[in-house]
């Protein structure tokens, strides 16, 4: 049998970059009198119950652009520039190294 992992909110690895959890399976007996899909948590059979931790490393996307400490820079250009640098700036990437 197999089963989904779904998440009610969206996972960002600059909030948190994992997570650890226990998932718990119970085999339960249908109720009768609710129909078909529901169950009676009251009603399971131990021995088929099961245990799984899961540990999930979350991978960093390079999903924010660089942040600059001002929103304009100004640069004043000779008419002939030697060589070198005109203009050097400053940004923070709050994305790993490796992005």
């Amino acid at each position: 049998s197999n089963g989904q992992l779904v998440t009610f909110r969206n996972i960002d690895y600059e909030l948190k970059n994992e997570y650890i959890m226990c998932v718990q399976a119970l085999s339960v007996i249908p109720s009768s009198s609710r129909g078909k899909r529901s169950f009676d948590p009251n009603q399971f059979m131990p021995y088929l119950d099961n245990v799984a931790y899961i540990h999930i490393k979350v991978l960093d996307l390079n999903d924010n652009g660089p942040r600059f400490p001002s929103p304009t820079e100004n640069a004043v250009v000779q008419t002939q520039p030697g060589t070198g640098p005109i203009l050097l700036l400053n940004a923070q990437d709050i994305d790993s190294d490796e992005n």
